[in-house]
């Protein structure tokens, strides 16, 4: 949002289909498709230095440090 990200791994990012509120897996995401976008925070074992190596921003090739979801503005 406004250029920064609103959410980052681990936490969850789930996509879903606007109408009937289904799961959108990635693989069936498409440009300029409608979805709705929800964020859950992840249990705190994978915020630990070896959960955010194995599941954290920089594993999936973003370039920003982990902030917890509660904590994003």
């Amino acid at each position: 949002m406004d250029g920064k990200p609103a959410i980052l791994p681990p936490d969850l990012i789930t996509f879903l289909d606007p109408v009937t509120a289904l799961g959108i897996t990635n693989d069936k995401l498409s440009v300029g498709q409608d979805v709705a976008v929800v964020g859950a925070s992840i249990d705190e074992v994978c915020r630990t230095e070896r959960g955010l190596q194995l599941f954290g921003p920089r594993h999936f090739g973003f370039n920003y440090e982990y902030t917890p979801f509660e904590n994003m503005t």
